[in-house]
């Protein structure tokens, strides 16, 4: 029996033990034609893995907010330690450190910042309030409004919608003296108050809200004139901006000064809002960004490119002209004197073997007489 037979006959042995419906080849059952056993794939069972697998993402950080608690800022004066000392006594597990000559006070819950804060009031001391970030209200814009909208049907349209507003106020333009038809608000951070950003229409028009971008200078505080805080979270004694121990707001004097006194340096001719007054904070630019070269570009022989000479590196042209102009006017003049007295050439030569200044004069003076 060769080969091609022993095959055939194993194939046959095959199929008798194999169900009837494999048997009838060609035939549809069902309108399904049979394949033959060779050819089906078996049913498998797929291995349940015990142990699941944990997914991360890794830029899920990004999208977190960043919370810090509230804290206290005291200004020291007077008897500051001895008050320091009770406060860290009343309430166990109070941090407190210096920070830009204030000391700050890190409460470990919010209940005793609420009772740190009636023992301030009670000594009658002077503090700042930074409010925790889940306490600071939400800065928006909003845009493609008319200038003449009223600012209160805003906070009406928006309250209908389960949002509160802490404040409003209709942004300006104070040179040209002119309301913008933009709209500062602040939200209250409860509720679904993230979703302030998808609303696409406010008193039934079409609007653009954005993220509040404050310029970059520090913030003025208006009881105070200090900077870098607001003035609703402001203890320290009121200090207006234009005149004296009164808050900004409750100034009465609503006319430019002619001769205006800083209260913060002291000096004459300017308010305490003025840039360039000597106390008036200046915020650092950031760094200029440094190239790096990569391992790739060191192994092709690539050459960090020099930057070019900046206007203040290059030399001036201008001043070195007129010291050109002297040098040429000195040699047209020996070259006149040459012509007149030949013979000082011949002794400027003479003077190279002189030794003493007394020799050469008297070579020069020789030339003279004798021409």
């Amino acid at each position: 029996m060769d080969m091609y037979s022993a095959t055939d006959t194993a194939s046959e042995a095959d199929d008798e033990a194999l169900p009837a419906i494999w048997k009838d080849k060609g035939t549809i059952h069902g309108g399904y034609k049979t394949v033959s056993p060779r050819k089906a794939a078996w049913p498998t069972t797929m291995e349940i893995d015990p142990t699941p697998v944990e997914t991360k993402n890794k830029y899920s950080q990004l999208a977190e907010e960043n919370t810090y608690p509230a804290t206290i800022s005291l200004k020291p004066q007077g008897n500051y330690k001895q008050l320091i000392k009770e406060i860290y006594e009343k309430f166990p597990g109070t941090e407190n450190r210096w920070f830009h000559d204030y000391i700050n006070i890190k409460p470990p819950s919010e209940e005793n910042i609420v009772q740190i804060l009636a023992l301030l009031n009670e000594k009658k001391a002077e503090y700042l309030l930074n409010e925790a970030s889940s306490e600071r209200p939400l800065k928006i814009v909003i845009k493609q409004l008319s200038e003449e909208t009223d600012p209160q049907d805003i906070v009406d349209d928006l309250a209908s919608r389960g949002y509160v507003i802490n404040r409003i106020s209709q942004m300006r333009n104070y040179k040209l003296k002119k309301l913008l038809p933009m709209f500062l608000l602040e939200i209250k951070k409860v509720g679904n108050y993230k979703n302030i950003f998808n609303e696409r229409s406010i008193c039934y028009f079409r609007t653009k809200i954005e993220t509040f971008r404050r310029k970059g200078k520090p913030i003025i505080c208006y009881n105070c004139s200090g900077f870098y805080h607001a003035a609703r979270n402001c203890h320290l004694k009121p200090k207006c901006i234009k005149c004296g121990e009164h808050a900004t707001r409750e100034c009465s004097i609503k006319e430019k000064l002619p001769v205006p006194k800083c209260v913060n340096c002291g000096e004459s001719g300017h308010i305490a809002a003025w840039k360039g007054c000597k106390a008036f904070p200046v915020i650092a630019k950031p760094a200029s960004k440094r190239t790096f070269r990569s391992y790739a570009d060191i192994a092709a022989g690539k050459r960090e490119k020099t930057p070019g000479r900046t206007a203040e590196e290059r030399p001036s042209t201008s001043q070195d002209i007129p010291d050109l102009k002297e040098s040429l006017q000195a040699i047209k003049e020996l070259k006149s004197i040459l012509e007149e007295f030949p013979t000082l050439l011949e002794a400027m030569r003479l003077c190279k073997k002189a030794k003493t200044k007394q020799e050469k004069i008297l070579i020069i003076l020789n030339a003279l007489v004798s021409d």
